[in-house]
């Protein structure tokens, strides 16, 4: 029977709706927006993961409660703890991981590393001298089963490459959590200032240093439509909720667009926010 599969949690999404009605801005490349629900519509595929029970590992429900407490007090403008930087940190991490765009670059890299591996075997293999008729026919086996390998893993690589590498410990979350972190709000004063956006894959970051360098390092997360999470080693924020300029809020909001997959998420309609996407997104 087939599910629905949110690689983008309905609790993170929430930040984006109004007034409880579960209802989502959608935007996609050269496409006029649409409103739709995050339960049935948004963030999500048909099976993503596979099975229920896969599921159920990936999403973690106890990590994700715990997570979501965490946006809660954040979204509240509450001050956070050790342990909740922990957990956010830890959620992120396996949010980044979890999403469509990030099995593309699985499947990739695993794709670009098969003929490499598979040459290794067979070169081994056919070292070998076979001393006997069934060592032989052994050999043979071996090399035509490298070779239905290769075929078939190039074609279409098994799920659990990509479901092994979201349920892995990372050195990522280690790295965030010892950051120095600020909440960016939207300031209040003009009913015009531009909300913060988010995507299908919100997690942004610095990948040509990584976030573990500790002069260029950088992660930003929408929290919701008017926080969004910095993290960097060489400010002193401390946790710190910061207004920001409008500038710097559409600055932000252009990072958020560029990294999306195929989707930005929004809370309102908006003709600048269109222009935005088809702008920046890659996709």
């Amino acid at each position: 029977m087939d599910q629905r599969q949110h690689y983008v949690p309905q609790f993170y999404q929430r930040g984006w709706t109004q007034n409880n009605e579960g209802l989502i801005w959608v935007y996609r490349k050269n496409e006029v927006p649409r409103r739709q629900s995050i339960s049935k519509k948004v963030g999500m595929e048909f099976n993503f993961y596979g099975d229920e029970v896969v599921e159920k590992e990936i999403s973690d429900e106890a990590l994700e409660d715990s997570a979501a407490r965490v946006v809660q007090k954040i979204r509240n403008h509450n001050p956070i703890t050790s342990d909740d930087k922990k957990s956010l940190s830890r959620f992120i991490s396996v949010f980044w991981r979890r999403v469509p765009k990030h099995k593309l670059t699985v499947n990739e890299k695993c794709q670009e590393m098969l003929p490499a591996i598979v040459g290794k075997y067979r070169q081994e293999i056919s070292a070998l001298t076979p001393e006997t008729k069934t060592q032989a026919s052994r050999a043979a086996h071996l090399l035509a089963e490298l070779d239905r390998i290769e075929e078939q893993y190039t074609a279409e690589l098994p799920d659990y490459f990509f479901i092994n590498n979201i349920k892995r410990v990372s050195i990522f979350e280690d790295a965030l959590f010892h950051m120095d972190w600020a909440f960016f709000e939207v300031k209040k004063d003009n009913p015009y200032n531009n909300p913060f956006i988010t995507s299908d894959a919100p997690v942004v970051f610095s990948k040509g240093c990584g976030i573990g360098d500790k002069e260029k390092g950088i992660l930003l997360f929408p929290i919701s439509k008017d926080l969004l999470l910095q993290a960097m080693w060489i400010t002193s924020f401390r946790n710190a909720y910061v207004p920001i300029n409008d500038v710097d809020v559409r600055r932000f909001n252009g990072y958020i667009a560029e990294e999306a997959h195929t989707e930005v998420y929004a809370s309102k309609k908006s003709s600048g926010l269109m222009a935005l996407v088809n702008r920046r997104m890659k996709t």
